[in-house]
């Protein structure tokens, strides 16, 4: 018996990166997987298109003992959708775009059937970016944090998405300063916990020092051991955040994005293990 994967259990996330993945290796970018991926059905496409979704699904669930070219519509449907939604989402940051890599001159068809899709220039400098780096973690920020907005707010998941999405779209200045925003909320969050006066929190945390005093009053009554820790992951967060907030050249990049969101992960587990100890 097939133990089947659930549609539910591949993420937009997890699409996303198979789908950049499968092109950066149809164009050289990086080496074809070995494993997880059904060759016959690797790098199939129609040749006026640079990629058609249905194949991708196949090279994605035919490993797994789902034949989803050999499936009806309404079965193909829940394992094929992540895909497409994965390809819409490549065409919204530029990196894909629907239809045929150049016009069929003299050749009658139906025209675009809503499964091919052709890679843009700004696309192939794309992939070069992602080839040159693992799969990870900051694609998934959204998924681990999301637990933690009923005591964060809607604003902190709000921003750590936005530092998710420009990550992987290769916007390393705007992922640092919005995981600096993140943090931001997860300490306004604090404040008002502590305090209990949320107007008070923002008045004071909008005034000169107001952030420095808003911490010391957070820090106040916590032993040296999780002063330390929240300082140090606070601080480094805050540096990205004034770092790439101000108008002048900065060398902040991938690896710097890339830290930024690990740290922030970090930052809300340790307020949350810790949160009576701060707010108390």
């Amino acid at each position: 018996m097939v133990s089947h994967m659930s549609q539910s259990q591949l993420t937009l996330e997890d699409a996303i990166d198979h789908l950049g993945r499968h092109l950066a290796a149809k164009f050289g970018y990086t080496s074809p997987p070995t494993t997880g991926m059904h060759p016959a059905s690797a790098f199939q496409c129609a040749p006026q298109y640079d990629v058609e979704i249905k194949y991708v699904a196949a090279a994605f669930w035919t490993p797994k003992g789902i034949a989803v070219l050999n499936q009806t519509m309404a079965e193909a449907q829940p394992y094929c959708r992540p895909f497409f939604d994965a390809a819409w989402y490549l065409c919204r940051i530029g990196v894909l775009r629907p239809g045929e890599t150049a016009p069929s001159v003299g050749v009658r068809g139906p025209g675009w059937s809503g499964d091919g899709f052709s890679v843009t220039s700004a696309g192939h400098q794309w992939l070069t970016t992602l080839a040159k780096r693992p799969p990870s973690e900051p694609t998934r920020v959204v998924q681990i944090l999301r637990p933690f907005e009923p005591r964060f707010g809607a604003g902190f998941l709000q921003r750590a998405a936005e530092a998710s999405a420009c990550y992987q779209t290769g916007n390393y200045l705007a992922c640092c300063a919005m995981a600096g925003a993140a943090a931001e909320s997860i300490l306004l969050a604090l404040g008002i916990a502590k305090i209990s006066d949320e107007a008070q929190v923002l008045r004071e945390y909008r005034s000169a020092q107001g952030r420095a005093r808003i911490t010391s009053r957070i820090l106040s009554g916590a032993n040296r051991s999780l002063t330390e820790q929240f300082g140090a992951m606070n601080n480094l967060l805050y540096y990205w955040r004034d770092e790439t907030s101000h108008g002048v050249y900065t060398t902040v990049g991938e690896e710097q994005a890339n830290l930024s969101l690990a740290q922030l992960v970090r930052f809300a587990h340790l307020v949350n293990d810790h949160w009576e100890a701060l707010t108390s």
